[in-house]
């Protein structure tokens, strides 16, 4: 088993693609000496295993991010229904971003807070945001 494997999604991410690419260099020489291209063709997911971990790290972005709101709603609960200025990971229990590994991006005006996770996919940016915005009881 590989090392990387254990590591949070955006250190091994690298590392997977790369295993990837080698595993199916050498299946595509393997079938083509053994089956003449049977095989490839009968298995349409050859080469999406990358796409599915990071659907998996798609999910675990926002149920994380999530989390993150809920902990905004139980602040504000308990701070006269003010949001916190930043957010403090030691303070509320806000996970880190698994996509990136650091804090999530917070964002707050006069009655709202955003949560935004900034990750890649397949090399492209790709962008998650919650907004909460709070009103007030009478």
């Amino acid at each position: 088993m590989k090392a990387w494997l254990s590591l949070p999604y955006h250190q091994a991410y690298p590392w997977f693609v790369e295993a990837e690419e080698e595993y199916l260099t050498a299946f595509v020489e393997f079938d083509g000496v053994l089956t003449g291209g049977l095989m490839s063709q009968l298995d349409p997911t050859m080469g999406q295993t990358a796409v599915i971990w990071e659907r998996g790290n798609q999910l675990d972005r926002r149920i994380k991010m999530m989390i993150g709101v809920e902990a905004l709603r139980d602040y504000a609960a308990r701070n006269n229904g003010k949001l916190p200025e930043e957010l403090e990971t030691d303070v509320l229990p806000i996970p880190f971003d698994p996509g990136t590994g650091l804090p999530f991006i917070y964002s707050i005006n006069e009655e709202s807070a955003a949560i935004e996770s900034l990750g890649t996919r397949r090399g492209e940016k790709e962008v998650f945001r919650f907004e909460l915005t709070l009103k007030k009881v009478k």
